[in-house]
């Protein structure tokens, strides 16, 4: 094992030890469907809105979330 890789590995060891997780295991993998660029805002209401797209226009209205309600 050189310098580096054994540097790397107790670095990726202490990390994993800090962070509470196993240096072999991938934090995460993410899946992102494509948008749909069916329908979009103008570019003036986009900037007013956060978005582009009407499908994300998903407004904080502050009221807890009820499943099955």
């Amino acid at each position: 094992m050189t310098g580096f890789d054994q540097s790397f590995n107790i670095d990726a060891q202490l990390s994993a030890a800090l962070c509470g997780q196993h240096p072999d295991v991938v934090l995460a993998m993410a899946y992102v469907p494509d948008q749909c660029w069916d329908d979009l805002y103008d570019e003036n209401l986009a900037l007013l809105k956060g978005t582009l797209f009407p499908d994300l226009d998903k407004p904080f209205t502050g009221r807890k979330q009820v499943r099955n309600g």
